[in-house]
């Protein structure tokens, strides 16, 4: 975006994602290293989902392959916390996989989320808020991440 507030294209140098959809997308500013946007996953056309991960750097309008991810998946969630980016769940995924940005590895943060929880995520302190609607109603997960353990509540919402 430029100074007066209008989007603007850039060109970028090298290699860069392919088209998808349904990817997951965070900036984070990082110990090691400049601001940048980070894209995971999504589905490609007529291939399905990918695990590829990438990073963009504004500065360098430069796209750059990580290591791919734990599985592929589309409609994540993903969060920034303690220098990881963490892709949580997503469809058919019941997860937490954290990549840490100063050693660039893959780690399981947690394993038997529910299915339920994906793209609509937040993150406070240390928790992940997510509100989810499921076959058997609407619900409130909080995540904590420091103990990785997971809780809900039911919400019933009534359409006049």
């Amino acid at each position: 975006m430029s100074e007066e507030g209008r989007f603007e294209k850039i060109s970028t140098r090298g290699a860069f994602p392919s088209n998808r959809k349904d990817s997951s997308i965070i900036f984070a500013e990082t110990w090691t290293e400049e601001a940048a946007v980070f894209l995971f996953g999504g589905q490609r056309h007529l291939i399905g989902e990918t695990d590829e991960f990438w990073k963009f750097t504004p500065e360098l309008k430069k796209w750059t392959k990580l290591p791919s991810g734990p599985s592929a998946r589309s409609e994540a969630g993903v969060v920034f916390y303690q220098q990881n980016i963490l892709v949580i769940g997503g469809y058919h995924a019941s997860d937490i996989w954290g990549y840490h940005t100063s050693i660039g590895v893959w780690t399981q943060w947690m394993k038997n989320i529910p299915k339920c929880i994906s793209e609509n995520v937040i993150l406070c302190e240390e928790f992940v808020y997510s509100v989810s609607n499921c076959k058997l109603g609407s619900f409130l997960y909080v995540i904590n991440l420091h103990e990785r353990k997971y809780s809900f509540t039911t919400h019933s919402l009534e359409v006049q």
